[in-house]
């Protein structure tokens, strides 16, 4: 769930400066990786409802406690594609492995693609961390007292914890 609010945030900060500089966002197109693939999840007609649902489900919980790993059944969403409306143009972005396209690049705001881009290289650091953190109790807690368990978490999964306290 880490990672989940951590990429949706950084979708979210990044389109609504989008927005700010170019005109009301719709039409969001989603998908999630995970470690057992990908998936596309339902699309948002703006960004209030894209923040509604980082809210709704996976909302910020406090971690308490060293006693037990925070990260479960995680995803790493990223941008498909996305429109928003310009006079009585509507644009139309894709998210494509070279980069953003669209059919009216002088329509489009310089700051836009700078933070689209930007977008692009915090989940790229993200996926990475997502890939290569662990976090492994071998007793979970609630069988036995605290200070009984050992958990083999590395410097990847920290990184994570440390990213994800900055979603409040």
């Amino acid at each position: 769930m880490i990672t989940d609010r951590l990429s949706l945030t950084y979708i979210y900060n990044a389109l609504k400066i989008v927005e700010e500089n170019n005109g009301k966002i719709d039409s969001i197109l989603l998908n999630k990786t995970s470690h057992y693939g990908k998936k596309t999840v339902p699309r948002f007609d703006n960004i209030n409802e894209l923040r509604a649902f980082i809210n709704q489900m996976f909302k910020y919980t406090e971690p308490v406690d060293n006693c037990k790993c925070y990260t479960k059944n995680e995803n790493v969403f990223n941008v498909l594609s996305f429109s928003f409306k310009k006079g009585t143009d509507t644009i139309f972005l894709n998210n494509l492995e070279a980069g953003w396209q669209t059919q009216k690049p002088n329509q489009i705001n310089q700051k836009t693609f700078k933070k689209l881009n930007e977008l692009k290289l915090q989940l790229k650091g993200l996926n990475d961390l997502f890939e290569n953190y662990t976090c492994f109790p071998y007793i979970e807690f609630g069988y036995i007292e605290c200070e009984y368990i050992e958990i083999v978490r590395n410097d990847e999964y920290w990184n994570l914890l440390s990213l994800y306290k900055k979603t409040r």
